[in-house]
């Protein structure tokens, strides 16, 4: 027997970083050793995590008989549980009487299941490798299986106690988004006609949310340099700050009452997230074209959940974000444990982690941001109004294939889908940049299309490359043809454009207010 003794000395912050490194870092098959816990490491290592601890006496002999069996349980069991954060260790009652004591062993050897510190159950029955293996099992799983209570972050203070329209200055906006409590924030001109109608409206709606959702206004003509700043490009615009930084999300609904409510309400209220097992995630991949999973495991405690779930909050419930530890997930998705707590996106109904995003030591909050945000689309999303800036002006400056169609057949979808999930499997950007995939239908955009990217209605199903960060767009693939709705032809022109070989055209300005007045919310001073 290998007696795994670095536990004795190490601060428990490190403890369970070295824990985890056991889980995450070594290949679990090979260890065929466990600690010897005493009196004063007890505590700390049983912390975090489910123990399964024998407690015994090197005089014992029915301790010196369970001896092989015991280490052959901690070859299997911590290679089939130890990605989850199952540990399995030794008390020796012999030196640590008092410890035993406290644990109310009564006898040798007794076998116990902790987790988090606190005693779960007792074995009892025959000390065989299949009764304790079954008893490990049996309740390993049912733990891993719990689901936690949907948790809401606490916001420090009521919302809007009064249900009044708080007016801000530059200062007052800046305070209020260090606190990180959401807001609801109309950016207005007080000689804007639209902004004069919205008012009443605004008023209403501060009265409805009352100590849910704060309501805010911030004057634009007062205050140019702030709201060039926070790039306010017309009026009014509806702005949810939201959490630490400011992170935002316009509003491009209709300016009602109810319809604002609901939005608002429904975006504050996505800061649970629900935990899921495999019959839960089997129904999410019928029904949902993009979620987000949270892969973790007993090792990750609720000031890291926590801290994630926050994260989460950013997405204001579009695409829905939830929380797993459930073995048969982790298998239906192909995820490997053992790589340690992950978030994966999983779309287009594929029971698969289409991309996968580790958890770092120490978290990083940034670039956790970055990844749920470029991630947030289906494989082949339709553009839209409403989505229309979360593409074309996402942070990530994308490259935008994009299919013009006829609306109402599928079949130029359902190619261009497998063209996109192709280029996606080949994990390969442009300029550096991410590459997504979208339609449009082009019966209902028939003056943009041709406008902005020169597609006509007759010419059937059209294809182009645009870079809207600087208004410049690609019709041609690599050998001089016009891009058409084939493998060949569109990555040919992705490498092309990647390369620099391909020559791109203009966006004409005058095409993009086209469609923001149509219905894309205007450029212009007021609308």
């Amino acid at each position: 027997m290998i007696i795994f003794s670095v536990w004795g000395a190490v601060p428990l912050s490190t403890a369970l970083l070295f824990t985890f490194s056991l889980v995450s870092a070594v290949p679990i098959a090979a260890q065929a050793e466990w600690p010897q816990l005493t009196d004063s490491t007890f505590s700390s290592s049983l912390s975090r995590g489910l123990w399964f601890v024998e407690f015994f006496s090197p005089q014992c002999s029915h301790c010196k008989k369970f001896a092989p069996t015991w280490e052959a349980l901690v070859v299997a069991k911590t290679k089939q549980w130890g990605p989850y954060g199952f540990f399995m260790a030794q008390v020796n009652c012999l030196a640590q009487g008092d410890l035993c004591d406290a644990n109310g062993v009564e006898a040798y050897p007794t076998l116990k299941l902790f987790r988090d510190g606190v005693e779960v159950k007792k074995f009892s029955g025959k000390r065989s490798f299949e009764n304790v293996s079954d008893f490990i099992d049996a309740n390993t799983r049912e733990i891993l299986l719990q689901k936690d209570a949907v948790t809401r972050l606490a916001l420090g203070e009521v919302p809007n106690p009064t249900g009044e329209v708080l007016v801000l200055d530059p200062e007052s906006l800046d305070a209020h988004k260090s606190k990180g409590i959401p807001m609801f924030v109309k950016f207005y001109a007080p000689w804007c006609s639209h902004c004069k109608h919205l008012a009443p409206k605004w008023i209403e709606l501060a009265e409805a949310v009352k100590g849910i959702l704060l309501i805010a206004e911030f004057n634009c003509e007062a205050n140019k340099a702030a709201c060039k700043k926070e790039g306010v490009p017309g009026f009014p615009q509806l702005v949810l700050l939201v959490f630490q930084g400011g992170e935002k999300t316009e509003y491009r609904g209709k300016r009602e009452l109810a319809s604002m409510q609901d939005w608002a309400t429904n975006a504050v209220s996505a800061s649970g997230v629900s935990d899921v097992g495999l019959r839960e995630v089997e129904a999410l991949l019928g029904r949902q074209p993009v979620f987000f999973l949270y892969m973790h495991t007993l090792m990750s405690n609720r000031e890291e959940v926590e801290e994630v779930q926050r994260t989460a909050q950013v997405l204001l419930g579009t695409p829905p974000f939830y929380k797993t530890r459930d073995p048969d997930v982790y298998n239906l998705l192909g995820v490997d444990p053992n790589r340690g707590p992950a978030l994966v996106a999983v779309k287009d109904h594929e029971p698969r982690a289409v991309a996968t995003f580790s958890l770092s030591v120490p978290y990083e909050r940034e670039s956790t941001v970055a990844w749920l945000q470029s991630q947030k689309l289906a494989t082949l999303a339709e553009l839209n109004t409403h989505n229309f800036d979360e593409v074309m002006r996402n942070p990530s400056k994308p490259i935008v294939v994009l299919g013009a169609f006829d609306g109402s057949t599928s079949q130029d979808q359902a190619v261009l889908l497998q063209i996109s999930r192709e280029w996606r499997d080949r994990d390969t950007k442009v300029f550096n940049r991410p590459v997504v995939f979208v339609w449009m239908d082009k019966t209902k955009w028939t003056k943009w299309l041709k406008s902005m990217y020169g597609i006509k209605v007759t010419s059937g199903a059209a294809v182009v490359i645009s870079d809207h960060s600087v208004l410049r767009y690609y019709d041609r693939d690599a050998t001089g043809q016009k891009i058409s709705l084939n493998q060949q032809s569109i990555f040919s022109a992705l490498d092309g454009i990647d390369r620099g070989t391909v020559s791109s055209k203009h966006s004409e300005n005058l095409a993009e207010r086209t469609i923001r007045v149509s219905g894309f919310r205007s450029f212009v001073s007021c609308s």
